[in-house]
């Protein structure tokens, strides 16, 4: 369908490109359509959108696919709007990779690259960047059941939360606690479904004064120590 054809060159969100079409900004071979369900074959049809001229669709097998692992800093937030958002997003980060595609692909719109799951802005590692809608609903769908343990830096407490203890919370499957030379105690949780400051209760619970929250592994992908804040692979 057109609408599809557009997002996945990157024009915009599907529900955004339903809006373009149906107000007559994009054509198809020449001709304005107002029909978000028109056909389009990506090898043959020449698409146009109002000033961002013609698409590149690529190959009939879809666009080219990018997955970015990327350790977002703190104050970065996880959001796929481009536009009026709230704060500096961890999208941005990967401006320079974004820059060097457009300089080597002249005249096509640049993959439009969206954060898979999100972590809250105060929080801290490993988060991924894909095109690929699929795979990024794959991760993030509960029932795949893949485990995203953040690591927990916190303050002193008089005991320290149990392994296995993830009492209060249906999406956690066990926490790890150790001591770090300094006497902080440092949690690993594992959860599978990323509810709203889950993590952050959890450790409230336990008796902790969370000094830092990063998330350090998804799944069986564990984010390289030498991925520095900021950067992406």
């Amino acid at each position: 369908m057109e609408q599809n054809a557009l997002a996945s060159a990157g024009v915009a969100s599907r529900r955004n490109c339903i809006d373009l079409v149906k107000q007559g900004q994009v054509r198809v071979n020449g001709t304005v359509t107002t029909d978000p369900a028109t056909r389009v074959d990506p090898a043959a049809d020449v698409l146009e959108v109002a000033g961002k001229g013609r698409l590149q669709l690529g190959a009939p097998g879809g666009p080219e696919l990018h997955y970015f692992a990327l350790n977002k800093p703190p104050g970065y937030i996880c959001s796929n709007v481009s536009h009026n958002a709230p704060g500096k997003r961890a999208a941005d980060l990967l401006q320079p990779w974004l820059s060097a595609w457009q300089r080597q692909h002249k005249g096509q719109l640049p993959p439009r690259l969206f954060t898979v799951g999100r972590l809250d802005v105060a929080t801290s590692g490993l988060i991924f960047l894909t095109n690929d809608g699929d795979w990024a609903n794959k991760v993030i769908h509960p029932s795949a059941n893949i485990l995203k343990p953040p690591s927990v830096a916190a303050g002193s407490a008089q005991q320290a939360p149990a392994h296995g203890s993830s009492r209060g919370s249906s999406s956690s499957s066990g926490a790890a606690a150790r001591r770090s030379p300094d006497g902080r105690c440092v949690v690993c949780i594992e959860v599978s479904e990323g509810k709203k400051h889950e993590v952050r209760l959890l450790v409230a619970a336990a008796g902790l004064q969370l000094l830092a929250l990063t998330r350090v592994r998804v799944g069986g992908w564990m984010m390289p120590r030498s991925l520095k804040q900021g950067a992406y692979t």
